[in-house]
């Protein structure tokens, strides 16, 4: 007879620990079954409309339920004409949601390329018939606009990989110039620009389209050097390179001049000496929505247009109207 008491009586605490020790709604928004389909709350977009322009996407989501195991959750494309690899990129084909949490994150990366493209589209859906434990649950169609062209151009002016090699090995002569980049107008006078005329290595100037609409001729200058007043390198050349950078398609390209075209010591000195002589470059015309580049010589360098391209024009090399003073 005892022992059927004590063993109610162990029942009966039993009972009561487990009703006042574990607190209401404890299990909630849990999923009580592995194979029960958690789905998703309605906040990733149905459609996203982008430039051709490299962005990346990152699109969060909420699950109602939290699984008790680790959902894995796939991403990819189902259809469009847009080609993954080269115009977006698919970063997270496998998105996995932790055991007992409830968010996640699917992104996706917009890729610029170098072809001239009309509207593209894709749809990559989220989940998958495959998958353990989730349904299909989203589409998303993705449609990307004609081609993406920034509107800075900058341009950049490079010495500093010139090197000569001597018989102390070789010497980073180019690190040693300050080189100045002066702009003129279209007959050939100065712009009293100097943003290009600063003692650094590269220079560097900025032009928007199609607020700097106009016609600019780069001329370069050797300010200073630690070489001439020695008598060294004075017939080495030393070719500058010119890159020329807009963001989106056909927005880029480097030039360095041939050796026809580059200085010596000797010749870009001159213009220090009260000679208003300098070393032409480039002539660059920034229009409504493109910019186009000349040799000196007037031959076409470059057309960077948005479409279909016009036929070049021809130049004649500008004649600086005076010294310039710094």
């Amino acid at each position: 007879m005892k022992n059927i008491v004590k063993v109610n009586l162990l029942f009966i605490a039993l009972v009561s620990l487990m009703s006042f020790g574990c607190k209401p709604n404890q299990f909630t928004d849990y999923s009580t079954m592995v194979n029960k389909f958690s789905e998703l709350e309605d906040i990733l977009p149905n459609m996203v409309a982008t430039a051709e322009k490299d962005t990346v996407y990152n699109f969060p989501f909420t699950l109602n339920e939290a699984p008790i195991v680790d959902m894995k959750i796939s991403v990819q494309k189902i259809a469009g004409t847009a080609t993954e690899g080269e115009d977006f990129d698919i970063l997270t084909p496998l998105v996995v949601v932790k055991a007992f949490t409830k968010t996640g994150v699917i992104s996706i990366g917009i890729k610029t390329d170098d072809v001239i493209d009309s509207p593209e589209s894709f749809t990559i859906q989220v989940g998958s018939e495959f998958d353990a434990n989730v349904k299909v649950f989203k589409n998303i169609d993705v449609t990307i606009s004609e081609d993406y062209i920034g509107s800075d151009l900058d341009i950049t002016f490079n010495w500093g990989d010139f090197s000569v090699e001597t018989d102390l090995g070789t010497i980073p002569v180019g690190l040693n110039f300050d080189i100045d980049i002066y702009v003129l107008d279209d007959e050939g006078n100065d712009t009293e620009d100097y943003s290009a005329a600063s003692p650094s290595n590269p220079e560097h100037i900025t032009y928007t389209v199609p607020d700097d609409e106009g016609t600019y001729y780069f001329a370069a200058n050797l300010w200073a050097n630690v070489f001439t007043a020695n008598g060294v390198f004075l017939d080495d050349l030393v070719p500058i390179t010119m890159d020329f950078h807009r963001d989106g398609v056909l927005g880029s390209f480097s030039k360095t001049q041939a050796d026809e075209d580059a200085f010596n010591l000797s010749s870009l000195d001159l213009a220090n000496d009260g000679d208003a002589t300098l070393v032409d470059l480039a002539k660059l015309v920034v229009g409504t929505d493109n910019f186009m580049v000349y040799n000196p010589d007037g031959s076409s360098l470059v057309n960077a247009r948005r479409k279909n391209p016009a036929r070049n024009h021809q130049s004649q090399k500008p004649v600086p109207s005076k010294a310039f003073v710094r």
